[in-house]
């Protein structure tokens, strides 16, 4: 599969003194050529060829990845063209010609961000207001009005089809409630360019009594949350009097936009502490808005949740699937994007075509061929060849198959092109070029994954032998985050049935970062938060007050009989919310260890009836007679009636595992504990449940006994995953 295909105009040795966007013009080559996504490095090197000029890249934009199609373009515009495109310049080194990117430039791309950031945000402010204003003023009857479309809208749910129209007409009718409501009148108090300067990967934390942790809540804040709890007493009614219950399938609750499942809508109290709690959507222009109410003791009265920006609903509209008209020209699918589209990427089940063999040894080499060759690169080539024009376009990772989201297999070109804004991509067709660039250049290149270390993890994942702790602590390192960059994901779910990360890789980083006299101080008496680098520093500061936060409460053991009330503190109440119960920052005194265990465990793998083809579920003995109770009293448990909750018991997989568990200790009840496993899939045995023996069939035997006993009189319906009371697993 031949990638680059170059066809060189007329070429002139450069012989003349040259400027600094190339040779004299009037006497100056030119060159016919197309490139597929490539770096910029190597890009260079091919126009090097084709104008027979030395033209390099510099560390500042060697791995920027581009594509081209020049038809006798002569050297001087194409320098020109791809400086703008990467947001570089030129400079003349000798005879060679070194693409650089200054540190003021550098700087000028961070403050038009920031400057992108505010005038988005000021916008979805000012649309939240605007669409408040047309609402009729909250009462009774409005909140009776809301209740009824609710209802009728869930009675359209179907978990089994796209939900798009639904997802849309939730959203919308969530700023008819008290929560949009309310989060509408706090935003627009709220300061644009405060908003654009949150961090991503944290929480930031708004309160009316604010810790040290925390900031202050704007004095007109107080009379919008009297008002909202109010309000939402006569919504809470308005429920109840509808009968209004969130749609459950397979005892799957599922929300209805930001009025949630219904649940809890417990109004009374006096409010003394309020907190808005705001969440960045990776690093983008949209939020996620929780605002919490809690009475003097720390009990919660309220919490709501509402979006604000419209990520949603652009990428809903982005991806929608709008055929050419009679006689337009449309892009169309190259042979290798039909047959990706084709493979799990797109249809991720067990009857999914496989890659052919050529292919699959080109994506698991994406430093020879670029992955944004496949879809992104072929599609602006195709737009330059229909629209008869030049090319040169700079691709962010994020882009990557974003031509064919959908299920066209045409897409009109002034589509596609409006389709990439989602991504960050910015097109313009002017003076006979198309030219695409990110929108926020600094960001993207921050994000971009390395192209070397992407190939070593693909190239990895794809054996059999499941990675070892170690290396999923380096790649876990080497790779960007998920949440920015989910190019690795898609690429290994390309390569392979399944991917082997966590979704929130920060214990794994911090995890190999330590040193081995670390690791043996962890292991021992425990290693003080004091004792890390500022590296290390920031991963604990990431799992205890970012987006993923799950700080647990325990007394210890001479404090066991502490009351229910700091349970629910802990869990349900003010002290839930980390900058509350660590309000002056992590102990440094507090201490990180390190446990590792090996022992027996099973490995199950999915039934033949799941539509997914699933990872095998690692079990110990306790894990597996659940399993299998909770498998067999369907009546009971009714999630279980889902294939996907199930495991194929009739064939198991014994052998030993290591489990290590690293645990964040900051105060004697408080902690953050996570375990990975390793194991070696050559050293496990086939073997049914019959087959167990020893301790391991004796704990397995003695726990499904303690189970049947324990729900001997229990009666169907008791349990139900979306709500009421759960079992211990």
């Amino acid at each position: 599969m031949k990638r680059i295909a170059i066809g060189a105009g007329l070429l002139w040795l450069v012989c003349t003194a040259v400027s600094s966007l190339g040779p004299t013009k009037g006497f100056e080559p030119t060159a016919t050529i197309t490139l597929q996504a490539t770096s910029a490095k190597q890009a260079l090197k091919a126009l090097s060829d084709a104008y027979q000029t030395r033209l390099e890249a510099t560390p500042q934009t060697a791995a920027e990845t581009v594509t081209i199609r020049f038809k006798a373009v002569p050297l001087s515009e194409a320098m020109r063209r791809i400086a703008d495109a990467v947001d570089g310049s030129w400079k003349q080194e000798g005879e060679s010609f070194l693409l650089i990117r200054t540190a003021d430039q550098q700087r000028a791309e961070r403050k038009s961000e920031f400057d992108l950031d505010v005038a988005g945000i000021r916008k979805a402010i000012q649309k939240r207001v605007e669409d408040m204003g047309k609402m009729q003023a909250w009462n009774a009857d409005e909140a009776d009005k809301l209740a009824t479309k609710v209802k009728n809208l869930v009675k359209t749910f179907n978990p089994n089809a796209q939900q798009q129209a639904f997802y849309r007409q939730a959203t919308q009718l969530s700023q008819e409630a008290p929560i949009g409501r309310a989060v509408s009148q706090i935003a627009a108090i709220m300061d644009p360019q405060e908003l654009a300067a949150v961090p991503p990967y944290y929480k930031t934390v708004w309160s009316t009594n604010p810790t040290a942790m925390q900031r202050p809540l704007p004095a007109a804040v107080a009379p919008i949350i009297e008002q909202f709890i109010s309000n939402q007493a006569q919504w809470a009614a308005a429920i109840e009097n509808h009968h209004l219950t969130a749609p459950t399938v397979g005892g799957t609750t599922y929300w209805v936009g930001d009025l949630g499942d219904f649940q809890n809508m417990e109004s009374s109290g006096k409010v003394e502490v309020v907190l808005l709690t705001v969440q960045r959507w990776n690093e983008s222009s949209s939020f996620n808005f929780e605002l919490s109410a809690y009475d003097s003791k720390g009990k919660r009265i309220a919490q709501t949740q509402s979006s604000l920006g419209n990520i949603v609903e652009n990428y809903m509209e982005s991806m929608k699937d709008v055929p050419p008209q009679p006689g337009e020209k449309g892009i169309t699918q190259t042979p290798e994007a039909a047959e990706l589209l084709a493979s799990r990427m797109a249809n991720p089940t067990q009857s999914s075509k496989p890659i052919s063999p050529a292919l699959h040894d080109e994506l698991i080499h994406p430093e020879s061929v670029d992955p944004l060759s496949y879809f992104l690169s072929s599609s602006l080539i195709q737009a330059a060849e229909l629209k008869e024009v030049n090319m040169v376009a700079c691709l962010t990772d994020n882009a990557f198959y974003s031509t064919f989201m959908g299920t066209a297999k045409e897409v009109p070109v002034d589509r596609f092109l409006k389709r990439l804004e989602y991504f960050d991509e910015a097109s313009k067709i002017a003076d006979g070029w198309l030219t695409l660039k990110p929108t926020r250049p600094y960001r993207s290149r921050t994000n971009r994954v390395d192209r070397k270390e992407l190939g070593k993890y693909l190239r990895r994942i794809e054996v059999k032998r499941p990675l070892s702790i170690e290396e999923r602590a380096a790649f876990a390192l080497a790779l960007p985050e998920p949440q920015a960059n989910y190019l690795p994901t898609v690429m290994a779910s390309l390569v392979k049935a399944r991917s082997e990360d966590n979704f929130d890789n920060n214990m794994l980083r911090l995890y190999g970062l330590t040193t081995p006299e670390q690791r043996a101080k962890m292991s021992s008496s425990g290693l003080p938060f004091e004792a890390l680098t500022d590296q290390q520093m920031e991963y604990v500061s990431r799992m205890v007050y970012g987006v993923n936060s799950n700080i647990q409460f325990m007394p210890p053991p001479q404090a066991r009989n502490a009351q229910q009330i700091d349970f629910n503190l802990y869990y349900n109440g003010l002290l839930r919310e980390p900058t509350e119960s660590l309000p002056t920052g992590i102990p440094r005194r507090g201490v990180i260890k390190l446990k590792s265990d090996s022992s027996y465990v099973v490995m199950a793998g999915p039934t033949r009836n799941q539509p997914y083809d699933m990872a095998p579920r690692e079990l110990d003995a306790n894990s597996l007679a659940w399993q299998k109770y909770s498998q067999e009293r369907i009546d009971l448990f009714p999630w279980m009636s889902d294939e996907m909750q199930k495991v194929d018991l009739t064939r198991l997989q014994f052998g030993k595992r290591l489990q290590i568990t690293i645990t964040l200790q900051f105060t004697p009840s408080l902690s953050i504990g996570q375990s990975f496993d390793e194991h070696d899939p050559d050293q496990f045995q086939t073997v049914t449940i019959d087959d167990l023996s020893g301790d391991f069939k004796k704990q397995f035997t003695d726990a499904y006994a303690n189970l049947a006993q324990a729900y001997a009189s229990a009666k169907p319906g008791t349990f139900n995953r979306g709500g009421g009371a759960n079992p211990p697993p």
